[in-house]
């Protein structure tokens, strides 16, 4: 069914063509959308590494968040404050502070933006830096995005599936996707067959969504000109419902258009329960495993005896795994995919490059020295396939939930 889900979205047709943002009283936003609320009236604090020079900080709550977030206008926050430029400078930063009129107050979601004073533009992506603020009606709609990065070439369609979720207890009318954040590239969403991932209905047609039910989708952004790697979030909503939150990377999509052919990289995991969260037993091992494949050109070829030269066409490919809960360990393998049983022994990285249309499963194995309780928003792990020449390309990830039980 992974490989299935693979090879399927590599053939859809269409109708149509270093900011980390955080939270005080521990509320930490990683450098993306919030997975939880914040109590309103918290105060927030946005950190930024920028180059040398004065940067100045605007906090936009929910009646002033466009398409792009917080791309213009705002409150304030602070004064001005200079970056080092320095490895060691943990860079200028700005906290809202309610007491002073900050508009932390309002339940919704805020977004931050960051300007240089130096080039006089915004130089932080607002759309994963916001958090929202607890209260008020919560969302009916809950959605989730696979896979979460596509490269592709100019004019062809980065295509995803999308599930929205109506939690509500009644039927949600009018169900609609939009992107939230802007890019250079044609949108398109279709409802299709959650069994065969097949399109089904017509393009661009809001849906009904029965209560307790899901409707699949395949979206797709078709790059009208180049643009580097860029994360968009969408606004899933209905005619008489709250939209569903954003949550990076559960419900967007980062999507890169080149004008020469490109490495595509998909890949998918599944646990044991068929469920996405993988269960750690007491002093035990959890596992799951991952499917990847190359539906675009090869992947650049790696740097003769491990040393890079600056450039696109140079680099070192590996497997990496990562969680942001501090007391797990993970290791992989690549596995032979008719038994499943692993190539060589797991390890905390593993170099692997595919070359066009070449597929790939692993294994993954989780520990912990701790209880890692229930938040399958929060605690998750992330397996990414990245290249690191003087640059880090990101060309695919995927994820699971994580848990211990007894």
């Amino acid at each position: 069914m992974i490989r299935a889900s693979i090879v399927a979205l590599g053939l859809v047709t269409l109708g149509v063509p270093t900011t980390q943002t955080a939270a005080q009283a521990a509320v930490d936003m990683s450098g993306q959308a919030s997975a939880s609320d914040i109590a309103p009236g918290a105060a927030v604090t946005d950190f930024v590494h920028a180059p040398q020079g004065l940067v100045r900080f605007f906090l936009c709550g929910p009646n002033e968040l466009t398409i792009d977030g917080c791309a213009s206008g705002g409150t304030r926050i602070g004064a001005d404050k200079y970056a080092q430029g320095s490895f060691l400078d943990l860079g200028p930063h700005a906290t809202s502070d309610p007491a002073s009129g900050d508009t932390t107050t309002t339940p919704g979601m805020y977004c931050w933006r960051a300007e240089s004073l130096a080039v006089g533009v915004s130089f932080t992506n607002a759309t994963t830096q916001c958090f929202f603020v607890e209260g008020g009606n919560p969302p009916q709609l809950v959605a989730a995005v696979l896979p979460t990065i596509r490269h592709v070439r100019v004019g062809e369609p980065a295509s995803a599936y999308a599930t929205v979720i109506n939690a509500g207890a009644t039927i949600a009318h009018g169900c609609f996707i939009a992107p939230f954040t802007s890019v250079p590239a044609i949108f398109l969403y279709q409802t299709t067959d959650a069994a065969t991932n097949l399109p089904t209905g017509t393009p661009d047609t809001p849906v009904d969504i029965p209560p307790g039910a899901a409707q699949t989708f395949v979206i797709a952004l078709t790059p009208t000109g180049p643009f580097d790697l860029k994360e968009v979030a969408f606004t899933f909503a209905c005619a008489d419902t709250n939209s569903a939150r954003i949550v990076s990377p559960l419900n967007t999509l980062s999507v890169g258009a080149s004008s020469q052919p490109t490495a595509d990289i998909v890949a998918i995991a599944v646990t044991p329960t068929n469920d996405g969260i993988v269960n750690i037993p007491n002093g035990g091992t959890g596992v799951f495993a991952l499917a990847v494949a190359n539906i675009g050109a090869s992947q650049p070829p790696p740097c003769p005896q491990n040393t890079c030269i600056c450039g696109e066409d140079m680099g070192i490919s590996y497997v990496n795994a990562y969680s942001g809960v501090p007391s797990l360990t993970i290791e992989i393998c690549e596995t032979n995919p008719g038994t499943g049983a692993c190539l060589s022994t797991p390890v905390l990285d593993l170099y692997r490059s595919l070359a066009a249309t070449e597929t790939a499963t692993f294994s993954a194995f989780v520990q912990s020295s701790e209880v890692v309780p229930f938040d399958p928003a929060a605690n998750r792990i992330d397996i990414w396939f990245i290249t690191h020449a003087c640059d880090w390309t990101y060309w695919s990830r995927t994820g699971v939930a994580v848990r211990t039980v007894p």
